[in-house]
């Protein structure tokens, strides 16, 4: 088989769809009507992060880990 395509629906507002494969692919689908798409964006770069931070040193703790980034800590601070 090769294009196969599967498409399922779900009755959850939020949804992250995570597809195996020579490349890792990552998807958010979620209600606009419930969720901000500013915020869906900020956890999309969240999650971009703590990969970026994983493919740097696998094998770190996850107390290390940081979610937020630099200027995100920085304006927190503020």
């Amino acid at each position: 088989l090769e294009d196969l395509e599967v498409s399922e629906q779900t009755n959850y507002d939020f949804n992250v769809i995570v597809v195996p494969g020579s490349e890792l692919s990552m998807k958010f689908q979620y209600n606009a009507l419930v969720y901000d798409p500013q915020i869906v964006r900020n956890m999309e770069g969240h999650v971009k992060h703590i990969a970026a931070q994983l493919i740097e040193d696998a094998g770190r703790s996850h107390e290390s880990i940081e979610i937020v980034t630099a200027d995100e800590r920085r304006w927190l601070e503020e």
